[in-house]
């Protein structure tokens, strides 16, 4: 099931891991330098191999980039399945999309081959196993590109070595109201992992949205990469979590305040952009948190929050949708999901 209608460890805090495995194929340029021919040539290799394993055909689907409409293109982007550069790479592209959709492989993007897994919570073992197992289906057909010293190559240093890189997304409202994510970004910074906010297309996002990421690709084992990102999202977790509750104790009347004024608004807008969602949901997760909202958890917000951008509003509505007409219909989305917990029947 996709990830956010599931639910995971920590998942009060984490919104989503995401895993990621970069590979190359050998006798191919690096897709920065590939063109169009030998991009096509590539395609069919994987794909020759996908329709040759049973076990690659029982797990996913197979689809073209350019077959996919341009509206469930975006979808998948803004679902976190797939990444704007395999869309706009100019190159044959495909995808084998897992049929339980928490798992792709990117035929074609920054590199030839990329592995992605993404769960709900904090899930890096799981993630790490989805991607590791599509990863031997590939390796036993196509050869990759590998130096005994560097480990896997690549076009891009920062996936050279394991091609691993980890994403752990978190909502820290505690440590944003309190001053402290200063600090927690400087300590991550020397365990080698980096934690910034979440930007969408080189605009930081509101909503206390971050990203934690491994800095480094080689020189460690997959396993020890993976455990020390999740040890470190473990404390800021907990130190989070530990945070909110500080900040209800000292001005409960407040934060019911600030909770209960968004689930309002919430309720009844009837025009709202994409900044405002993102603001009111950071409250209303937060009353999720705490207890103050009970109608609904952790899903609902997870799902909304992929469903209130632009290709998912046109699904929505079913046409094409100027920007006022998103706003009108994200409000309209968002009022449909709230009265299905605040109906009154009777």
């Amino acid at each position: 099931m996709i990830w956010y209608l599931n639910e995971g460890k920590d998942d009060d805090v984490v919104v989503f891991t995401m895993v990621k495995l970069s590979r190359n194929i050998q006798g191919y340029s690096f897709p920065n330098r590939m063109d169009q021919s030998d991009s096509e040539a590539l395609l069919q290799q994987v794909k020759g191999v996908y329709d040759q394993d049973d076990e690659l055909k029982n797990r996913f689907h197979f689809r073209r980039i350019n077959d996919i409409s341009e509206t469930d293109r975006k979808i998948l982007v803004e679902r976190q399945l797939i990444s704007p550069e395999i869309i706009n790479s100019g190159l044959s592209a495909g995808i084998l999309l897992d049929k339980n959709e928490t798992s792709v492989v990117m035929i074609n993007e920054e590199d030839h081959i990329r592995i992605q897994s993404i769960f709900c919570g904090l899930e890096t073992e799981a993630a790490w196993e989805s991607c590791v197992s599509a990863d031997r289906l590939l390796a036993r057909h196509l050869p990759y590109m590998y130096d005994k010293e560097l480990g896997f190559l690549s076009g891009y240093l920062t996936t050279v070595g394991t091609g691993l890189q980890i994403t752990v997304v978190m909502h820290l409202p505690g440590m944003v109201m309190t001053g402290n994510v200063d600090n927690i970004t400087t300590a991550c910074e020397k365990l080698n992992v980096s934690l910034k906010s979440v930007y969408e297309f080189g605009k930081k996002l509101p909503g206390n949205l971050y990203v934690l990421t491994n800095k480094i690709t080689s020189g460690e084992t997959e396993e020890n990469l993976i455990t020390g990102i999740r040890n470190v999202a473990k404390q800021i977790a907990d130190q989070e979590r530990a945070l909110r509750m500080l900040l209800l104790q000292q001005n409960t009347l407040k934060m019911e305040d600030r909770v209960y004024r968004a689930l309002g608004t919430f309720l009844n807008a009837r025009i709202m952009s994409y900044e405002e969602s993102l603001v009111l949901m950071n409250d209303i997760r937060l009353g999720v948190y705490t207890g103050m909202i009970r109608n609904f958890g952790i899903r609902t917000m997870n799902e909304l929050l992929t469903s209130i951008k632009p290709a998912g509003l046109q699904q929505f509505k079913e046409k094409p949708l100027i920007s006022v007409e998103r706003d009108i219909a994200r409000a309209e989305m968002i009022r449909d999901k709230m009265d299905k917990y605040f109906r009154k029947d009777g």
